[in-house]
């Protein structure tokens, strides 16, 4: 069972090194309560993207008076997919099921990189290491749906003769390909050598420790070969990433669409653009001066559309897209003649792609309730509702700021 300890502050200890925001923590004891030395790690960054650089920083800080050793201590990095079976059936290859409850299936699994052996932390005293790890280009984009992918770093260690003690910290991987063409998800063997690297920094000084925390490495010597030809996939990544600028430069243009039931005009609508980034707000304008027949309310919903691949999907309500509202905007609109909305996207939130099991589109859906024929009597009309989608574009040309994931 997981147990957190809060740091102490008395001046006798260690101070609390300063972390920059950005980066992700998780910390947790290890060993019974006397000779207890707390295991904390942090990752750079909480967004990558394939094929960049991962960092993790392994501290071990013994806040006791005495010494204390640690048996070994090992790094990992490790992505999966898993569906709903409801939903989902998972194709039939030579993965490896990680988690039969779940049903998850490995998509890489780093070999344990073992960290050190018979680590003396001392009275007082820390000790910490390093670990780097280049993520493989062919990543799809992390997602929490029916179908799920997903990506961690675990960081287990022992002491002697006690129960081993792990760490998982969780982060997130954003493909700009993947809004571009489908990205074909496949299990990379654990015999592949991975570009890792690790590496122990002594840090007895106070000061030494907190100037060290200010900026990470920009790189650690490599030690085993990248499991993908880097030229090649480097190139693609880099064209796909121009793709994706180019695009959101062409779609960065005003949009204007005329709102009609049959011959009848019910408003106007103008959006800024049509393609946005993680974070963007979506902002629209309504203009009723024109209109023939009365809009008496508007609801607007920017939600998701989740697509099974045809081939996967099971009968019949797993190929209709399934739906998830992100955010929504509701106004009376029977007097007015004009009227604006903004819905924001959230930083979190997934982005536009496409992988062999589904797909995950943008959309603003629009429902207007309409007055229908002439006013019968004092109050007494008829309304009927309007429904219509707009597309839109949610790409990734850079990573999103930084936030708790």
């Amino acid at each position: 069972m997981e147990t957190v300890e809060a740091l102490r502050r008395s001046s006798t200890e260690l101070t609390e090194p300063k972390m920059r925001s950005p980066s992700l923590s998780r910390r947790k004891s290890v060993g019974p309560e006397v000779g207890k030395v707390e295991m904390r790690a942090w990752l750079n960054s909480e967004n990558y993207f394939p094929g960049t650089i991962l960092y993790c920083k392994v501290v071990f800080r013994n806040p006791s008076a005495i010494p204390v050793t640690i048996a070994w201590a090992q790094v990992s990095v490790t992505g999966q997919y898993s569906a709903d079976s409801s939903y989902v059936n998972l194709p039939t290859q030579t993965t490896e099921v990680t988690d039969p409850t779940q049903k998850s299936r490995t998509i890489f699994n780093t070999p344990n990189t073992t960290l050190s052996c018979e680590i003396e932390v001392p009275a007082k005293g820390t000790q910490i290491f390093m670990y780097s790890f280049q993520l493989p280009f062919n990543l799809a984009p992390s997602f929490k749906g029916t179908v799920r992918y997903r990506y961690f770093v675990t960081v287990t260690a022992q002491k002697s003769l006690l129960p081993i003690e792990s760490l998982q910290i969780p982060f997130r991987v954003l493909n700009p390909a993947s809004a571009l063409r489908p990205t074909h998800v496949t299990c990379i063997s654990d015999t592949t050598e991975f570009k890792i690297d690790s590496t122990e920094i002594y840090t007895d000084d106070c000061d030494r420790y907190a100037s060290f925390e200010e900026q990470w490495p920009k790189a650690l010597s490599p030690k085993y070969i990248s499991p993908i030809r880097f030229s090649t996939d480097q190139h693609v990544s880099n064209t796909s990433m121009q793709e994706i600028v180019t695009l959101l430069e062409h779609l960065n243009k005003p949009v204007s669409i005329n709102i009609t039931k049959g011959d009848a005009q019910i408003a106007k609508l103008s959006l800024e653009q049509s393609a946005f980034q993680l974070g963007s707000v979506i902002r629209g304008f309504f203009d009723f001066a024109n209109a023939t027949q009365i809009c008496h309310q508007i609801w607007i919903r920017l939600q998701t559309e989740e697509t099974i691949n045809t081939n996967f999907a099971k009968l019949p309500r797993a190929r209709r897209p399934i739906s998830a509202i992100v955010a929504e905007y509701h106004e009376m609109t029977i007097n007015s003649t004009q009227t604006s909305f903004s819905l924001y996207l959230p930083v979190n939130a997934a982005q536009e792609f496409s992988t062999d099991l589904v797909s995950v589109k943008w959309v603003l859906k629009f429902e207007f309730l309409v007055q229908v024929g002439k006013q019968r009597s004092k109050g007494a009309f008829t309304l009927e509702p309007l429904l219509w989608t707009f597309p839109i574009r949610v790409l990734v040309p850079q990573l999103p700021p930084q936030q708790i994931y």
